[in-house]
């Protein structure tokens, strides 16, 4: 189950990674630890993935998936965490 999430965590930062200008590529979950700024719809389970797997990061709530997009998009936050499905249909 764990490298289930961890797996679909990764997809979900290299789809939206397309999103931005800067192009950085995320092969693998450790490019982002060290203080990336993660952008986590309020309350949500992504919130609590965050917290326990990169304990030194930043974390900016949003209301909705949307707005953790596009701040990703104008390079507010480094990445997004969040259901696959709905990220699929914001990329």
């Amino acid at each position: 189950m764990r490298y289930f999430i961890d797996s679909l965590f990764l997809t979900l930062s290299i789809m939206l990674t397309g999103c931005e200008k800067r192009q950085l590529q995320i092969t693998n979950l450790s490019m982002l630890a060290g203080g990336k700024t993660f952008a986590v719809p309020t309350g949500t389970v992504g919130d609590q993935f965050v917290r326990q797997r990169f304990s030194d990061t930043r974390i900016k709530y949003f209301n909705s998936a949307y707005d953790c997009a596009f701040a990703m998009k104008e390079g507010k936050v480094d990445t997004v965490a969040y259901d696959k499905p709905i990220l699929q249909n914001i990329a």
